[in-house]
């Protein structure tokens, strides 16, 4: 399998309309951002019934170095990033979703944040956003205090840059498939001690004016609530595996 020096993950879901203008712009952001060596955009369609297949496989006539398309049909967010990052090896990893919602100096300093030794740098929304939005992700930071005993500003951002090894956490310890997976991946990093780097970025609530938010703020509410306490399950039998590993260790 090849290394790469940064595969960039793009979860998409019927975006037939979106992809062929936001791919070449991420390009470009990469671009902009200065990222260096060798480079890869995954486009990771996660069950599409419409035509984002056809369009995706366009693009890569045009950008056969550096972009890559592959189909999971397991629908759901976190499944797409899981599948990819199992089948692409890199140093460093990112997401981001379709519409693009940072600037290119954002992205930069995400990479330069695992660059500098950090497992993990979540982003920080500042700028213009929705009301309800707002107060669901101040809602959610004093849950996850008060749950999770960690205080992050923004955990459900959905522009994160990995290491290999916050990767490797994904792959093999993450459970929720959908757009609770940024929770749990910051709170299992949290819990297993990776330095976690956390730095604002420039929300762009709207890039694409055509493109229909897939946020549902009821029901990602109640979606939420039984992820949250999915989370917590997972994350107290991975604390509890580890405490059996390290007992076997004293012991052997």
């Amino acid at each position: 399998m090849k290394m790469y020096d940064l595969i960039c993950v793009v979860p998409v879901y019927n975006e037939e309309k979106i992809v062929p203008r936001a791919i070449p712009m991420l390009l470009r952001f990469l671009q902009d951002a200065q990222a260096k060596g060798s480079i890869k955009v995954v486009i990771a369609d996660n069950g599409s019934t419409d035509g984002t297949a056809r369009a995706s496989r366009q693009l890569l006539k045009k950008y056969s170095k550096m972009l890559a398309y592959e189909y999971i049909d397991k629908k759901g967010r976190g499944n797409a990033l899981k599948s990819v990052l199992s089948l692409y090896k890199a140093k460093i990893y990112l997401y981001i979703d379709v519409d693009l919602p940072c600037e290119p100096q954002d992205i930069q300093r995400l990479i330069e944040g695992i660059e500098a030794g950090n497992d993990l740098v979540i982003s920080r929304r500042i700028g213009g956003r929705p009301l309800l939005r707002r107060i669901m992700t101040f809602g959610l930071r004093y849950i996850n205090y008060f749950v999770f005993r960690m205080m992050f500003s923004d955990v459900q951002c959905s522009v994160k840059a990995l290491s290999a090894q916050a990767a490797a956490l994904l792959k093999e310890s993450c459970e929720q498939d959908g757009w609770y997976l940024d929770t749990e991946l910051v709170v299992l990093s949290h819990q297993s001690n990776f330095v976690i780097l956390e730095t604002p970025i420039t929300w762009v609530e709207t890039r694409f004016s055509d493109r229909q938010s897939k946020v549902h703020p009821l029901r990602d509410i109640v979606q939420g609530t039984h992820a949250l306490v999915a989370i917590k399950r997972n994350a107290l039998r991975m604390k509890r595996h580890n405490l059996m590993l390290v007992s076997e260790d004293k012991t052997t």
